[in-house]
């Protein structure tokens, strides 16, 4: 029997990621697909902290209100966020918390942000984002940035 392939590193992923799964309008999107599929497929353990669910929904709440897509559409859209199967870390306790606090007031993040940079420094995986302070300040502190 031939052996499964190896899995891909792990990545943290944000919600300028998870996004583009929904709206492929920016340049990368190929590459954010790629994270997607290979999530889906059990190639790649997906990670995000507990926010990144309050995020995605508020970025569709602001395209329904701005008239991009309906809000009844939403629960369907975020339905979508179950089939790469993100695992989402705990809720943060005081030593995450204040890891989070260092990593914001070190580099300038907002303290949510942060928690995206501090989860993936913490599991040791590569930090999938669009957002490019949040690339800046991931490198930074060592953290590996994929390329999107």
């Amino acid at each position: 029997m031939a052996s499964p392939p190896p899995r891909l590193p792990e990545v943290v992923i944000d919600a300028s990621v998870s996004m583009t799964w929904l709206f492929q309008d920016r340049p990368g999107c190929k590459a954010a697909e790629q994270l997607f599929l290979d999530g889906y497929k059990s190639r790649r353990i997906l990670h995000a902290p507990v926010l990144w669910l309050w995020e995605s929904a508020n970025v569709l709440q602001t395209y329904a209100r701005k008239g991009h897509i309906m809000a009844a559409d939403i629960p369907d859209l975020l339905r979508t966020f179950r089939y790469p199967r993100i695992v989402l870390d705990q809720v943060p306790d005081m030593h995450i918390q204040q890891s989070t606090l260092d990593i914001a007031m070190t580099t300038g993040l907002s303290y949510y942000d942060a928690s995206y940079v501090e989860l993936a420094r913490r599991l040791n995986a590569h930090l999938a984002t669009f957002d490019q302070p949040m690339k800046a300040a991931a490198h930074q502190l060592g953290v590996t940035c994929l390329d999107l």
